[in-house]
């Protein structure tokens, strides 16, 4: 309720009173001056007193009333206002603080940003340093394996080519294993006797071109190593092996065979799939087990590869 709705409101209620009351006492006056009533003129007086109070009593009550009422609604138009003004201002104050906070977080973000894209951007060109210099490396590592690889093989040959070398020089080589040894001996013609004489074979001292003994295991007679004239000469004596084991004096004969390819007889010696192995004519033969084949080894071969190859 507006201001001057209350004033005209109250100015109602008081002109009300001031009229009744106005009214009552004019009453009072003609009832004094009319014809005499049956009641007396105090009985008359005390009632017309006792109902202008009641009324009096009545209005002061409604008045009363309505100006507690107005004071109540003007209170809660009052909190009403300031609850409204004050839920604005502070709606208000906290959009403009979130609006400031996220202004702050969006520019810290796109400060992270930034600098996270600066970070990728220099780990990208490091990256492709590092792919351009690890290209690099790897054509160098790949010019280097092949450089290794031609060199392996390069070496491999010629070690191959040193052994062949080596075995071909001692193609007319024998060595004789198990002839007593004896103080101020000639072994020319000490091997002539006992090859006459254990293996049957005759032979003459303008047979052989060279002969020695040479190192030996401990304990037992060294070793006579014989250099003959030709390979018919060789192949000869060689022959008389079986004739020497049956006189069991403990004397055999040997191919005169390099340290690589006694490895690689070692070496088929011990495989499973190997059954036999031997030296013949400067190379190293092997009999697979489970097929009976006879195959030639090179002192470079993978023995398992190769025989599986050959099945």
């Amino acid at each position: 309720m507006s201001s001057n709705n209350k004033s005209k409101y109250f100015d109602t209620i008081k002109d009300s009173k001031s009229s009744m009351t106005d009214r009552m006492k004019t009453t009072a006056d003609k009832k004094s001056t009319s014809q005499p009533a049956k009641r007396s003129h105090s009985e008359v007086s005390n009632t017309s007193t006792e109902e202008t109070s009641l009324i009096l009593i009545k209005l002061d009550e409604i008045e009363s009333e309505i100006k507690n009422t107005v004071k109540t609604n003007d209170l809660k138009d009052i909190v009403q206002e300031m609850v409204t003004e004050t839920v604005t201002k502070l709606l208000l104050n906290f959009k403009d603080e979130i609006g400031t906070n996220l202004e702050k977080l969006e520019d810290k973000h796109k400060l992270d940003i930034g600098e996270l894209r600066e970070r990728i951007d220099s780990l990208e060109l490091e990256n492709d340093a590092l792919r351009e210099q690890l290209a690099g490396k790897e054509k160098s590592l790949r010019k280097l394996t092949e450089t290794v690889e031609q060199a392996n093989y390069a070496s491999n040959n010629a070690i191959k080519m040193a052994n062949y070398n080596e075995q071909y020089s001692r193609k007319n080589n024998i060595k004789i294993y198990g002839v007593i040894e004896k103080e101020h001996e000639n072994t020319r013609d000490v091997v002539c006797k006992v090859l006459k004489e254990q293996g049957e074979v005759q032979i003459t001292a303008d047979d052989i071109t060279a002969v020695h003994r040479i190192p030996g295991r401990q304990g037992s007679p060294r070793p006579i190593l014989m250099h003959v004239k030709n390979t018919e000469i060789k192949v000869r004596i060689m022959r008389s092996r079986s004739t020497l084991k049956r006189h069991d004096k403990g004397v055999r004969l040997a191919d005169d065979i390099t340290k690589l390819n006694a490895q690689l007889l070692q070496r088929l010696k011990e495989n499973e799939q190997i059954e036999q192995s031997w030296f013949y004519n400067g190379s190293v033969y092997g009999k697979v087990k489970h097929t009976g084949q006879r195959m030639r080894f090179s002192i470079d071969d993978d023995i398992d590869k190769k025989v599986k190859i050959r099945k």
